[in-house]
């Protein structure tokens, strides 16, 4: 075989070998050094917070303490912030005293103004005669640290008027009726201050008035039993 034949059959066969080694080049090419197909490293998630089997998250007493982590509806109190809830219970006390004290003296005087009935007024003329000096005591029971009120509320107004507008019998019947069922509250409310009230001196002082109005109801309901018919 002549050098030119085996020159041309030799020249397609280099060709194939070079195809295919530049086509394997390619290859490891593309898998190891092509930046846009490599392999990339995709940023780690930020760990979730620790949480307990229920689902909260577990406290950090270092973490701080915002509104978010705040419990629903918490009320944070203002450093030095005390209750004030024995004062007013104290407060209350005497001032329904007070009040109570003042109504009796008023339908005390209504009944010696418009009642003709001897044994009402006696026993009027005795309500006025306690309950003013229950009212000294009880303003120095509380002494300077409170001020007590001078007037009646709308209610005890309202039974003032309503005993005003009667006359006679109906008048002391209904002045009766009223002693009773005003001195049944001021004995319930005196029984509660006497261990309830906020000031030893309260509650000295709702004890030993106590026997007073318990005594008042009784000769109350005598009265009601009198005049009621």
């Amino acid at each position: 075989m002549s050098r030119s034949l085996m020159q041309r059959l030799a020249l397609p066969s280099a060709i194939v070998v070079a195809i295919a080694t530049a086509a394997g080049c390619s290859g490891g090419n593309n898998g190891n050094n092509n930046p846009a197909q490599g392999t990339s490293t995709a940023p780690m998630p930020a760990a979730p917070a620790p949480t307990t089997s229920a689902g909260s998250p577990v406290y950090n007493p270092a973490a701080p303490v915002t509104a978010a982590s705040a419990a629903p509806g918490a009320t944070a109190m203002a450093p030095g912030m005390a209750s004030t809830s024995a004062m007013a219970n104290g407060g209350d006390f005497a001032s329904e005293a007070a009040r109570a004290g003042m109504l009796e003296i008023k339908l005390a005087d209504l009944a010696l103004q418009k009642s003709h009935n001897s044994q009402v007024k006696s026993f009027a003329r005795e309500m006025k005669q306690d309950h003013t000096q229950a009212d000294q005591k009880l303003k120095q029971a509380v002494g300077s640290g409170q001020q007590l009120p001078t007037e009646l509320d709308a209610d005890q107004q309202q039974q003032v008027s309503s005993l005003q507008s009667k006359s006679g019998t109906a008048f002391d019947k209904a002045y009766a009726d009223q002693a009773v069922q005003d001195h049944q509250k001021a004995v319930s409310l005196f029984e509660n201050a006497s261990t309830n009230a906020s000031t030893e001196q309260l509650r000295s002082y709702a004890s030993k008035t106590l026997p007073t109005l318990k005594d008042h109801l009784k000769r109350a309901q005598q009265l009601q039993s009198k005049v009621g018919g």
